[in-house]
């Protein structure tokens, strides 16, 4: 499934599906950890599971009104290095429309040391909104996961941008180191 198709759904299961309440503010697995900031909205994502590169968890704050931001979660399968990765990642990006423009991309750690690269970009829509997209982007030995947070460029910046990714811890899914 391309970008293109994995923002397709997301666009779809912010119009159609409800969503959850307080206590589904956080996702968990063997391997990460992520709670949304208070104020965010979990979107449920039940019926596009299954897929290839959907995301997993997606959430929204302000949804449908003009300070609207999101954070999506998509892993994927991947056993490939960080370096490697990131840069599949960033020519997707790039594929997905011709006015994605990345000008940050920073090797940085999470707060528990896990290794992760940091990107920033931002493109045009169609309808000539401006867009901003943080990312945090991670293997944890057995996947590529990427954090994306989303927003309108004059309601977003790096700094909230960082605070509401502040809480992802990933570790080495059980039984595999990262590279």
């Amino acid at each position: 499934m391309s970008l293109r198709s994995v923002l397709v759904a997301v666009a779809f299961a912010l119009c159609a599906a409800p969503a959850l309440g307080d206590d589904a503010s956080s996702y968990n697995d063997p391997g990460m950890h992520f709670a949304a900031p208070t104020g965010w909205a979990r979107v449920d994502l039940s019926a596009a599971q299954g897929a290839d590169n959907v995301p997993v968890a997606l959430y929204t704050y302000h949804q449908g009104q003009s300070d609207a931001r999101s954070i999506t979660i998509t892993i994927v399968d991947s056993t490939d290095s960080l370096d490697f990765f990131e840069t599949s990642h960033e020519q997707a990006l790039r594929k997905q429309s011709d006015s994605e423009f990345i000008y940050k991309r920073k090797p940085m750690q999470l707060s528990n040391g896990m290794p992760v690269y940091f990107l920033q970009s931002q493109w045009t829509s169609q309808n000539g909104g401006f867009y901003s997209r943080f990312e945090y982007i991670v293997i944890d030995g057995q996947r590529g996961i990427t954090v994306s947070y989303v927003g309108s460029t004059n309601v977003t910046d790096e700094k909230g941008a960082l605070a509401a990714m502040s809480s992802l811890y990933v570790v080495a899914y059980p039984g595999k180191a990262p590279s």
